[in-house]
């Protein structure tokens, strides 16, 4: 009997103002992120950063993003928001404000589906 696992996972997301979410990830798949880190390679780095959307079919999105570091100094910083598809850009640069790295954003945005007009 085989079993997927991705349609069991259970991703818990920490919100800026507010408690944080449980999701199933099949249900809130990934539609777009960006990355950055310190060093030449993401696997040497000492800082990294990311930026995650994910969208809900009813239109509810989840930005999130979190800044990690190795150096014991320095405090990690998670962060995230639960807006409607209409908030979803302006969602993305607050979060990446938040994380002090505003060109993820552009990057996110860059990779949302894009709008028929």
């Amino acid at each position: 009997m085989t079993t997927d696992v991705q349609a069991e996972k259970t991703i818990q997301i920490t919100l800026s103002r507010s408690a944080p979410v449980r999701i199933k990830a099949k249900d809130w798949p990934q539609i777009a992120s960006a990355k950055d880190w310190d060093n030449q390679y993401e696997f040497q780095a000492n800082r990294t950063w990311s930026l995650r959307v994910r969208r809900h079919a009813d239109g509810r999105t989840l930005v999130y993003g979190e800044f990690r570091s190795h150096f014991q100094q320095e405090r990690d910083i998670v962060a995230g928001e639960l807006v409607s598809l209409e908030e979803t850009e302006a969602a993305i640069q607050r979060v990446a404000e938040e994380l002090d790295r505003l060109h993820l954003a552009r990057e996110c945005i860059s990779e949302l589906p894009a709008t028929e007009i």
